[in-house]
């Protein structure tokens, strides 16, 4: 056990818990104390915590697809209403990041007071707040991935002003075009810290590359990097490894999931610093000698 606040850990179990404390404080099953405080008064009339879906979500809701084909069922199941059982729309989730915003930005009368949203959106821990994720990159712009099996999705919002952006896909690759679209926005709309000039590959010496090798583990997650000749390579248990594009020394891009990490100056590890939660894993095992084959 740890004091609260002292390490951050990805948790969906967690948030079963506090849909169990809330349901034991209330008397209300999840899905009706949703409705009641936050789906009905923002007028979220396509979302519902329903699992299985009802008749009316049925008529409305795409099939997830993973590597081109429907998922076995066209959707799974979860219990897990808390973390894993909203269905929901683009649209939607973009009211309730605009009544976020207004709270943030002070006015009153919508679902959170100013002080609870400003003490949602204030980092607790390696750069989430209460729930949302905080970009170290502009610390004003919150939001959350998800990722359900044959879904992705993204969602961004600045709290200084009313902008953002809400992309949802039926896709267990979706993460690639929501990266396209969000990045097309961003320069329409001049969010520098999405969409900054391009930049072109480092290429970098096989001896630097080998500083980044190891197995790296935080947030649920655990990545082994290889350095070859060729490049970095990232081994998340895909398939296949991929190769990380190298921005800087420390900085490299991947096309797969979209997001950059950066290392710290020892590379003892790194954090996501753009395109996914802001995790840091930390370096668990020494690699092995750059191996120098080729792939």
């Amino acid at each position: 056990m740890l004091p609260a606040g002292a390490q951050f850990q990805y948790s969906g179990g967690g948030y079963v818990l506090t849909q169990l404390a809330l349901q034991d404080v209330t008397g209300l099953p999840l899905a009706e104390l949703a409705q009641r405080e936050l789906l009905g008064p923002l007028r979220m009339t396509r979302s519902a915590f329903a699992q299985p879906p009802s008749a009316d979500l049925l008529a409305n809701i795409v099939f997830g697809h993973v590597a081109g084909q429907p998922v076995r069922g066209n959707y799974h199941v979860y219990p897990e209403l808390a973390p894993a059982g909203l269905w929901t729309s683009a649209g939607d989730l973009a009211r309730l990041l605009i009544d976020l915003q207004a709270s943030a930005a002070g006015r009153r009368g919508h679902r959170l007071s100013p002080a609870m949203a400003r003490a949602m959106l204030r980092p607790v821990k390696d750069h989430w707040g209460l729930g949302v994720e905080l970009y170290t990159t502009a610390p004003e712009r919150f939001g959350h991935d998800g990722v359900n099996e044959g879904f992705q999705s993204y969602m961004i919002a600045y709290a200084g002003k009313g902008e953002g952006i809400v992309a949802l896909t039926n896709g267990g690759q979706g993460r690639r075009l929501i990266d396209e679209v969000v990045r097309a926005v961003a320069t329409d709309y001049g969010w520098a810290d999405i969409a900054p000039p391009a930049v072109q590959e480092k290429q970098l010496p096989l001896a630097v590359l080998a500083k980044a090798a190891g197995r790296f583990e935080g947030g649920g997650l655990s990545v082994r990097l290889e350095a070859l000749p060729e490049g970095l390579f990232a081994d998340a248990g895909a398939p296949s490894p991929e190769r990380l594009m190298a921005l800087s020394p420390t900085r490299f891009f991947s096309n797969a999931l979209g997001v950059v990490i950066a290392f710290d100056a020892d590379y003892a590890s790194f954090t996501i610093v753009e395109g996914g939660p802001p995790m840091r894993l930390v370096r668990t095992a020494v690699a092995s000698a750059a191996s120098g084959k080729n792939r």
